[in-house]
């Protein structure tokens, strides 16, 4: 009977030393992640490539928000699912194509803010944050209780914001929230596909450069 007892007490303590080191191998993974994550973005920093726009302090932690020259041959795909990065894409109203930035509609750490309503059906970008044409704009990327109502430009815009805010909240492992710049101006929201109006572009990037007050 106590060799049983013996027994039992090794596979337990040999289960329980077992669960310590998988959990030491995770804790390891996830710090040299983190490290390469934080040396990639350190490199496009110095580079140039990425900019500092804003920063924040969000319980205790230095939060940021940058601009990226995004070209074809430099796009989001260097910040693949790190889990310390945001990727902001211009979308559409339908959630589909994989033009310009929305390359990184199908990571895990990318969201869209529609800048048009569809260019795989002769779009265009928005002209301004009120619908001038309601028959033309269909809400049908964030699905409404009420189907087939209509939305301003506006609306459509905060929801996306909401969506990312969300986001963030429940990833408190992001640091960098990253956009593509206006190759002439950083500070702005750069665009390609669609040629949203000013005030459209104006909006999105103010909304995006005050992203961390998640209030």
């Amino acid at each position: 009977m106590s060799s049983s007892k013996d027994f039992a007490v090794v596979i337990s303590l040999g289960v329980f030393v077992s669960i310590l080191f998988l959990i030491f191998i995770i804790q390891v993974y996830s710090y040299m992640k983190m490290k390469t994550e934080q040396e990639t973005i350190q490199k496009e920093l110095e580079q140039k490539t990425l900019h500092v726009i804003q920063t924040f302090q969000v319980d205790k932690h230095t939060k940021y928000v940058l601009a990226h020259n995004y070209t074809q041959n430099h796009g989001f795909n260097k910040f693949r699912n790190f889990d310390s990065v945001l990727l902001i894409f211009n979308d559409n109203l339908v959630g589909e194509g994989l033009g310009g930035n929305a390359q990184s509609r199908y990571y895990s750490n990318s969201l869209g803010i529609p800048t048009g309503d569809h260019s795989l059906q002769g779009g265009k970008g928005f002209t301004n944050l009120m619908f001038d044409n309601p028959d033309t704009y269909k809400y049908e990327y964030y699905k409404s209780p009420n189907q087939g109502q209509n939305y301003s430009v506006k609306d459509i815009i905060d929801m996306s914001i909401t969506n990312i805010k969300t986001y963030l909240k429940n990833h408190p492992k992001v640091i960098y929230v990253i956009y593509s710049g206006d190759s002439s101006n950083n500070q702005k929201l750069g665009t390609n596909i669609f040629q949203p109006g000013v005030k459209v572009v104006d909006y999105i990037t103010d909304e995006i450069h005050k992203i961390w007050n998640l209030n």
